[in-house]
């Protein structure tokens, strides 16, 4: 059995999956995620929101890039792979048991860079 869970980790290495210590486990997720009512924020910005649209659309921009930026730490802290990510999506594949805490640390840091852009609150 031993020779088998070798062969396992280091086929998922091979791939640039982490897996767990001693331990590669052979069930996954694909995680998918788009942020909520994006349509209606970038609408907010360009025709709704206080001061200039171009700026409000810059700075929401902005935001989007840093949420993107940050989902790798997030997706290897759960000992996942991250495949895609950029302005509201992501795509990463994770090991099923971290896959739902992954997606709430997700949503947790999409909020908070939503409520960063000070155009519109996130109410959870």
């Amino acid at each position: 059995m031993g020779d088998m869970v070798r062969a396992q980790a280091a086929f998922l290495g091979a791939l640039g999956i982490r897996v767990s210590p001693g331990r590669p486990t052979p069930y996954y997720a694909l995680l998918l995620a788009d942020g909520d009512h994006m349509g209606n924020a970038i609408d907010l910005v360009a025709r709704k929101a206080k001061g200039d649209p171009l700026q409000n659309h810059q700075r929401l921009g902005k935001h989007l890039d840093k949420f993107a930026l940050g989902c790798r730490a997030h997706v290897e802290a759960h000992g996942g792979s991250l495949l895609y990510a950029g302005g509201d999506d992501v795509m990463a594949l994770l090991p099923l048991h971290t896959a739902l805490p992954c997606a709430r640390a997700l949503k947790v840091e999409f909020d908070a860079a939503m409520a960063l852009t000070y155009l519109f609150p996130i109410e959870d």
